[in-house]
């Protein structure tokens, strides 16, 4: 499970690890970039549910979830 908090500012955090079944994944604790708490829990469940997908469905549940124009934004913002 994902949890958000509040360090040393104004910005949402999050951290936790999504499970599903034996499968788990750490998420580092990284800025959401949000300053409410409404928008932070919103990325959280978001991100949480993208994981658990990624997690039952592999890498081809990610690619089937994403557009061109995902695709392309990704290569161009590459470094």
């Amino acid at each position: 499970m994902l949890t958000i908090r509040r360090k040393g500012g104004a910005w949402y955090y999050c951290r936790g690890t999504v499970k599903v079944g034996k499968k788990a994944r750490i998420v580092k604790e990284h800025a959401t970039g949000c300053r409410e708490r409404e928008v932070a829990e919103n990325y959280r469940t978001n991100l949480e549910r993208e994981i658990q997908q990624e997690l039952l469905h592999g890498p081809a549940g990610r690619t089937s979830s994403m557009t061109v124009a995902d695709a392309l934004l990704d290569y161009v913002s590459r470094p």
